[in-house]
């Protein structure tokens, strides 16, 4: 017996998930070309032909078109730092990851702008976008917490960089 899950889409929600991207495109060219915050829904709606209400039905806000971008945007650089990271484990795979989201970020700069900063006023993402962006670097899968075993992220001061004001309880 089929389930909902396993049913293809229907023409209806084709049609939809087309508009929808269309949607998403023509907001990412309008980002790009006029900056983050010239982003409306009215204009989005131009771009592709038809009435500023029409899109409301696909997108009830701007942040809502703001947040469907930020799902995209999160999707695309996932996938680039998945793909530089490959094999690579530990500090190898930090720095390819690393690496891949500034390249990303260089190649993408509104999305970026949209995922790193907060260029828009009042807009959060979503709960589901907020905790897969919070889950950014161990979705490769080839991250430990302590990629360096025992060693510390910061460096450590030594006798001679310790202030005399300083804990005495640094460790050494």
């Amino acid at each position: 017996m089929a389930t909902e899950q396993s049913l293809p889409p229907t023409r209806i929600e084709r049609r939809r998930a087309a508009v929808r991207d269309e949607a998403l495109d023509h907001a990412l060219a309008l980002m790009t070309e006029e900056g983050v915050g010239a982003l409306t829904v009215t204009e989005v709606a131009r771009r592709m032909g038809i009435r500023g209400p029409s899109l409301y039905k696909y997108f009830p806000s701007r942040h809502a078109l703001y947040d469907a971008l930020f799902a995209r945007g999160l999707a695309t650089q996932q996938a680039a730092v998945r793909a530089a990271v490959g094999d690579a484990r530990g500090v190898a795979a930090l720095r390819a990851g690393g690496r891949a989201v500034v390249r990303w970020a260089v190649e993408h700069p509104a999305l970026a702008q949209l995922l790193h900063w907060r260029p828009v006023p009042g807009f959060e993402p979503s709960p589901p976008c907020s905790s897969r962006r919070s889950r950014r670097w161990p979705t490769c899968g080839r991250c430990s917490p302590n990629p360096c075993g025992s060693a510390s992220w910061r460096r450590r001061p030594t006798p001679t960089s310790r202030s005399a004001s300083g804990p005495s309880s640094w460790a050494g």
